[in-house]
Order: C-alpha cells, then structure tokens, then sequence
C-alpha cells in the first residue's frame, strides 16, 4: 500500500511552518528551507515582500494586496498550491487561530480545500516540536487508520 503524504501547515497569519507526515503512524518532522523546490522563493518573499518566482503555477487568482497578512496568505496559497500539482502531499491539516484558517480556506484552490482532512484553532507556532505533536495526536490519528 501506497504511503500518504500529509502536510501540517501551523499559521498564525504572518508566519508559518509546514510539519510533515510520511504517511508512517502520526509522526511529523518539519519541513525545511531546501527540502522541496521553491522552499527558498517562499521564504524569500515572505521576508522581503518581493516575488522571486516568475513561475506560471502561481494563483493568479489570489488577490494582490500591500497588507502583510494578505501577502502572506497569498504566498503560502500559491506555495501550497504548486506544492500539491507536484504531489509533494496528498492530504493537508491546518492548525492556525480561526480567522486565519478562515482566510486560508477561503483562497486555497477547491482540489485542495478537498484535501483539507483537519483542521485545529489553535497557533501551535510557538510550541516545541513536542507539544506540536502532542496538539496533533488526535488528528494524526484519524488520518492514520
């Protein structure tokens, strides 16, 4: 049987991480700059505000605006986005306060809005790897059976 890729995205609106499960019991390791293509154009932009990537996968449909929060959503959903048309994962878990999955859900491309097996309001962002886990357990869980 097939292993199912599942990413864990921990937002709180101006930050992220993307926690990863190999589809192996509920473990998660963090996704890190350089592990997939494009990783270093995310973070790139995020920090500066400025496209690097010039590719033609990007949601155009996402719309442009100077906010930082907006800005930020726009770049994780087209990160997602190509990440998703490259099969980097087959499934995705939110955790993030309400409003911002509220606003992640919004703009993410309906084939991924179906692939959205969890969510959690809740920003795990500053918690240790550990807890992360542990806030996750249930979640992780359901998927894995």
């Amino acid at each position: 049987m097939e292993k199912v890729i599942t990413w864990v995205v921990l937002a709180d609106g101006f930050f992220a991480k993307i926690m990863v499960n190999n589809g192996s019991g509920i473990e998660l390791y963090a996704l890190r700059n350089g592990d997939f293509e494009h990783t270093s154009d995310m973070t790139y932009e995020l920090i500066t505000g400025k496209q690097l990537s010039t590719s033609s996968t990007s949601n155009n449909d996402v719309k442009q605006s100077s906010t930082k929060k907006t800005r930020f959503i726009n770049v994780l959903i087209n990160f997602l986005t190509q990440q998703y048309q490259n099969k980097s994962f087959v499934q995705l878990v939110i955790a993030a306060p309400n409003e911002t999955i509220k606003d992640i859900r919004q703009n993410l491309p309906e084939q991924i809005n179906n692939v959205v097996v969890g969510e959690l309001a809740e920003d795990l962002l500053p918690m240790p790897h550990h807890q992360i886990s542990f806030s996750l357990n249930k979640i992780l869980k359901s998927i894995a059976s």
